[in-house]
């Protein structure tokens, strides 16, 4: 077995490759109950077991999912104010721009010590009416959401002069300002946080909702005793994917263009609404201590290697971040990384619980751009392969093999 392997994942093969077939799972029901309690206690959520009678049930329900039962929502209505934004909210600061609208801060009229996030939209939105029907029923789907870790809209105002999207301000600060006080912070240490915010985004993305902002100024954290490993998280969900309004991103160019989403990326929906992309971004600005260089987006031969990181590691933002990486998840970017770098999860209860570096790993740095041969090769490999990460996590032995 490989030695990365979780223990786990690690009885259950070594079950299925007994040569006595005594010793081996009876029924495929078997192996679906022993790969799903696998997949709880490394902090997967639960399959939907396919067997169970569904007599009861037309083939429409059948498929029926937590992403079909948030399609079904019709979109949320916009109250209408007959007065100012100000006559509700006193604006404090503005935070960001994307291309749906600008973000503010504000405290709200009559009720001490109570901030909220406004969303003002931008006036083109406002006319595309298809976007805007769209954008509602977002914010409608945000709304009904189990979800406690986004910060989650509360309404849709529209005031004689502005129409914005009001959300309640979490408590804590932002990610950004923690991150310049930190400077860098070891993958092991970031791993929990990083493994929230992954879990977020995939969540989002297996209900067909525009995702969260990954810019790390949008992310708020709450820590405790235990730093960053501990630390609440709040992500601010996207109310509009850019997809769903093209012409609208092209006319809203945004501010920062240290940001996720760049200019570059808005000439490319698909770019701008890939989470995988932005996460690998992400990972690497809170484990690098700088923003990863934007030309990186584009070509592999821009990426700058992080130091602390192993060779395999880099390879893998590199190629995600330049999307040379087709139909992954922001978890399987997080876990391979961890898996180069010899990290692995103790499950909960267990007398280390948490993220440990395995006795035998060891990183070896990198220099300090990556050779554009080997990513030239690990991504001719990978077409060859399965869109998988299994070909870019290889040693230069074996592959030159």
């Amino acid at each position: 077995m490989p030695a990365n392997l979780p223990p786990q994942l690690r009885d259950v093969l070594g079950r299925l490759l007994e040569k006595d077939r005594k010793n081996r799972f009876a029924t495929a029901a078997d192996v679906f109950n022993a790969l799903n309690a696998c997949g709880a206690a490394l902090g997967f959520r639960q399959a939907r077991d396919y067997t169970e009678p569904l007599a009861a049930i037309d083939s429409e329900d059948a498929q029926a999912t937590e992403s079909g039962a948030l399609a079904k929502l019709e979109p949320v209505e916009i109250e209408e104010v007959t007065a100012p934004l100000t006559s509700e909210f006193s604006i404090v600061t503005r935070i960001n721009e994307d291309f749906s609208g600008i973000n503010y801060v504000a405290d709200e009229v009559g009720r001490k010590g109570a901030m909220s996030i406004l969303h003002v939209l931008h006036p083109p939105l406002l006319k595309d009416e298809s976007a805007l029907d769209r954008f509602r029923v977002h914010i409608a789907q945000l709304m009904s959401l189990d979800l406690a870790e986004i910060v989650r809209p509360k309404a849709i105002k529209r005031y004689s002069d502005y129409v914005a999207v009001i959300s309640d301000k979490p408590g804590g600060t932002d990610l950004l300002s923690v991150l310049r006080t930190e400077r860098t912070v070891p993958l092991v240490e970031a791993a929990p946080l990083l493994e929230k915010i992954a879990d977020v985004c995939d969540r989002l993305c297996a209900a067909r909702l525009p995702g969260v902002q990954l810019a790390p100024a949008r992310i708020f954290v709450e820590r405790s005793n235990g730093g960053l490993s501990k630390a609440q998280i709040w992500l601010c969900p996207r109310f509009l994917a850019v997809s769903e309004a093209t012409e609208l991103a092209r006319m809203n160019e945004p501010e920062n263009t240290s940001s996720t989403m760049t200019t570059d990326l808005l000439a490319d929906p698909a770019r701008a609404d890939n989470m995988a992309e932005h996460f690998a971004s992400l990972l690497y600005r809170v484990v690098a201590g700088r923003n990863c260089p934007v030309a990186a987006s584009l070509s592999t031969q821009a990426y700058v290697a992080v130091p602390g990181l192993s060779e395999q590691s880099n390879r893998i933002l590199a190629m995600v971040i330049a999307r040379q990486v087709e139909d992954s998840s922001c978890g399987k970017v997080l876990r391979e990384v961890l898996n180069a770098e010899g990290i692995v999860h103790r499950v909960p209860g267990h007398p280390s619980a948490g993220f440990t570096e395995r006795p035998d790993s060891s990183t070896v740095s990198p220099p300090a751009t990556l050779r554009p041969q080997s990513v030239t090769q690990g991504a001719h490999r990978l077409e060859l392969e399965s869109r998988g990460f299994s070909s870019i996590a290889e040693s230069p032995s074996r592959r030159a093999n």
